[in-house]
């Protein structure tokens, strides 16, 4: 995903997003304020101060825990990697984001990503049918 830092307030709004992000939100969210998102979410709070933290440091962050946001109950656990960019080399305009899903089992959820950088290569080989967590969180085919 992509992020767009804006200032003066600092705010964050959703530039690209992957189909599977939207899909486990319930809504199109590329072109979304993230405060306007998530401004009923109870966790709404810590996923900006996230983007704050890479903003004022200017450096990355990554976590592997419980999602802040993501509504569907079977993504029980998330890996985040969030990489500050700065069009002029010292302001941070952009955050490059990737998240990977994790079932309540702690398996990795394929995703385009996983098959991009290689991860739980022997998962995308499935010969059995696909379990509702699976399913819940895409990662049936």
């Amino acid at each position: 995903m992509l992020v767009e830092v804006h200032r003066d307030p600092l705010r964050f709004r959703y530039r690209l997003l992957g189909s599977r992000v939207d899909a486990l939100n319930g809504k199109a969210l590329s072109g979304m304020w993230l405060d306007e998102a998530y401004a009923d979410h109870p966790n709404a709070a810590t996923l900006l101060g996230e983007y704050h933290q890479v903003v004022e440091s200017g450096r990355p962050a990554w976590r592997r825990g419980n999602p802040n946001v993501v509504p569907e109950p079977g993504c029980q656990t998330i890996e985040v990697l969030r990489l500050p960019l700065a069009s002029d080399g010292t302001t941070v305009n952009m955050v490059l984001g990737i998240t990977l899903y994790f079932d309540p089992a702690g398996h990795p959820v394929e995703t385009i990503s996983y098959r991009t950088l290689g991860y739980g290569a022997a998962e995308t080989v499935r010969t059995s049918p696909a379990s509702d967590s699976e399913r819940a969180c895409g990662r049936a085919t």
